[in-house]
């Protein structure tokens, strides 16, 4: 909301605000390798920025992103907690973490993970250690309960946990990928060679592994990678944009890893970290180049039906726009990936339901009747588009109803009646069909 109001709708805006966001995470990482040198936080900057632009516009704006940000405050105010004994970055690092929980709540384990290495730390007396146990949980709870207070004050406090007691268990057992595909998902990514360097380089790191002096960012980070893997798959899906925290906490630990192999006596094994650092360069370019000319690579889905690409946006909205659509008008968008919502926002437009998306209705991949839960929510929503007919549907062919894959064949022979019968063809493109209400 503050984007639009300071920067309007314009692309350019919300550029600006994921380019903030993005200098914030890149900060943090190089306050982070501090101790390291400049060549690792160099190499940890190319890295994580270079993963970023690599997902093209389908990453920006992504809340695993968002989240990452704050996560990277929240670990570089733990780490400076402990080096000067500061319960007020105890409290910050709280804050920030409690925020980045509202935006994805896996946070949560990072926490118990923060309070595991406080209470265990052996260079800190008991009182200390309860008195930043306190501290970190006070400032966690902050944001979380204003997020409360706030659903609350919008009445939608009771919506919010009927949805988180019945729909996440329906959305948890119909969306998750299987294992395999989330496993090779991440070598798909750059993050599958990080990693790859990473094992290869382990027989060579007999200084990392006995430098006490920067043995609680080494732990700490390599929490931070198994942390990743957890929120990756607990959400259970492969979308490249859940492996954000997994791309800052592997940047880091590559970082970290050509720093000591550089610093080893052995010319060996510094060339071998001239070798790594070169390769993994060439590696990101595989990644980066496609992106710069608008050409696909494995993470930036330039290949897909996607509604997230400005240039479609702004197509559909020109149309619509010299058909006079007004404000506020009903507008209904059916698309795969939830993208086509940007048509609604650039229109200023409104929804005849209180459903954004019908994707929910059609990811799930159940086959045969829903859930009685998720029926009761599809006949509201079916009901609703009756009894409030939109002026204009935007169907996008990435849509599963469009496509014929839609998880429930009866809800998608529903839909298709109700549009034949109320709406004709305004336009149709290669990657979308608008639909008029036949009344206008």
């Amino acid at each position: 909301m503050l984007t639009l109001i300071i920067f309007g709708k314009s692309n350019l805006g919300f550029r600006i605000i994921d380019l903030f966001f993005l200098v914030i995470t890149l900060f943090s990482g190089g306050k982070i390798l501090k101790s390291f040198g400049i060549i690792s936080i160099a190499i940890f900057i190319v890295t994580f920025a270079g993963i970023h632009l690599s997902g093209g516009e389908v990453a920006m704006g992504e809340r695993d992103f968002f989240m990452t940000a704050c996560l990277s405050v929240s670990v570089y105010l733990y780490l400076k907690a402990f080096d000067k004994l500061s319960y007020l970055n105890f409290f910050l690092s709280g804050l920030f973490l409690g925020y980045a929980t509202c935006i994805k709540p896996t946070c949560i384990l990072w926490l118990c993970i923060c309070c595991f290495m406080l209470f265990f730390a052996t260079s800190l007396n008991k009182k200390i250690k309860t008195s930043g146990l306190v501290y970190i949980i006070s400032g966690y709870v902050v944001f979380p309960s204003l997020f409360l207070l706030w659903l609350g004050y919008k009445g939608g406090l009771s919506a919010f946990v009927d949805m988180s007691i019945h729909y996440l268990p329906i959305y948890n057992q119909g969306a998750k990928n299987s294992i395999f595909t989330l496993i090779s998902t991440i070598w798909q990514t750059p993050v599958g060679s990080l990693l790859a360097f990473s094992v290869i380089s382990i027989p060579f790191l007999d200084q990392m592994i006995h430098d006490q002096s920067n043995k609680r960012i080494i732990i700490l980070i390599v929490s931070g990678i198994l942390f990743s893997i957890l929120h990756y798959f607990i959400q259970g899906t492969n979308f490249y944009y859940h492996l954000y925290p997994l791309y800052f906490f592997t940047s880091l630990y590559f970082s970290i890893i050509v720093y000591y192999l550089f610093k080893s006596e052995d010319r060996r094994i510094k060339a071998m970290a001239f070798l790594l650092t070169i390769s993994w360069m060439c590696i990101l370019n595989l990644y980066i180049i496609p992106t710069i000319f608008k050409k696909p690579n494995l993470i930036n889905q330039y290949d897909r039906q996607v509604a997230e690409q400005p240039a479609l946006i702004d197509e559909i909205v020109s149309i619509l726009h010299r058909d006079s659509i007004q404000q506020h008008e009903k507008v209904q968008v059916f698309d795969m990936v939830g993208g086509g919502c940007n048509v609604l926002l650039d229109l200023n437009a409104d929804t005849p339901t209180r459903f954004l998306l019908e994707l929910h209705f059609t990811e799930m991949g159940w086959k045969g009747p829903f859930p009685p839960y998720l029926q009761r929510l599809w006949d509201e929503f079916i009901f609703g588009l009756y009894a409030h007919k939109p002026k204009y549907i935007v169907l996008f062919k990435s849509s599963y109803f469009y496509s014929g894959n839609a998880s429930n064949i009866v809800e998608s022979i529903e839909l298709k009646h109700f549009i034949h019968e109320y709406y004709t063809p305004l336009s149709e493109a290669e990657k979308y069909i608008i639909y008029k209400i036949n009344d206008y």
